[in-house]
């Protein structure tokens, strides 16, 4: 019964340890294993350390561990340098572990690159804001004028055209009067010019 005892509690034991390392084998456990590997291992090439990491965990996915050796090379816990690996027939890299100084140093130029690049970003942001509202702004600017040139055209040629002639005043046409007779003529003369008259005819026909 003691050796039955001291076999379960051996089981439970390493039942124990298992739940104890399954939280662990996560992202940031898999960081800490590359990182004593390539330290213990310097110019380690990616598929040794691919290889390592799938002994060590087989259910890692290799795309995991090229993410991770990525990732810890741009965060400068790694120097990376290229390479042909005849064994996948294409360049890869090879990795070596950097010393804690010069890594604070690196990541600190790396941040201040960061930063730098970030407020180009931003001015670039703010220029193109400032560009789009210039070109809104003349584009309105533009439209008026158009608007007032418009109506200045209107005005100008109303001022150039010429007055309209005034209509011309009616015309009175005198319609001949009608021709009086002789009777009407002789009944309008009084004594002495009819006296006048009789004279002249006597000069013209003789009497």
């Amino acid at each position: 019964m003691g050796i039955m005892k001291e076999k379960l509690e051996a089981v439970m034991n390493e039942w124990n340890k298992e739940e104890d390392i399954k939280p662990q084998k996560g992202k940031a456990y898999l960081s800490k294993d590359i990182i004593a590997y390539v330290t213990t291992h310097p110019n380690s090439t990616a598929t040794q350390v691919t290889n390592h990491i799938m002994r060590e965990h087989p259910d890692t996915p290799k795309s995991s561990t090229s993410s991770i050796l990525k990732q810890l090379a741009d965060r400068n816990y790694f120097e990376r340098e290229h390479y042909f690996d005849p064994t996948i027939r294409r360049s890869s890299y090879k990795y070596r572990a950097v010393s804690e100084p010069k890594r604070l140093e690196l990541e600190a130029i790396r941040k201040a690159e960061e930063q730098a690049a970030e407020e180009r970003l931003e001015k670039m942001r703010l220029q193109a804001e400032a560009a789009r509202a210039a070109k809104a702004a003349k584009r309105e600017e533009r439209l008026k004028a158009q608007e007032v040139v418009g109506t200045g055209v209107s005005a100008g040629l109303s001022a150039a055209l010429p007055a309209p002639a005034p209509a011309p005043a009616p015309v009175s046409v005198e319609l001949p009067k009608p021709r009086s007779t002789t009777q009407e003529i002789l009944d309008s003369l009084n004594i002495t010019q009819a006296r006048a008259l009789y004279d002249e005819l006597k000069k013209i026909f003789g009497g």
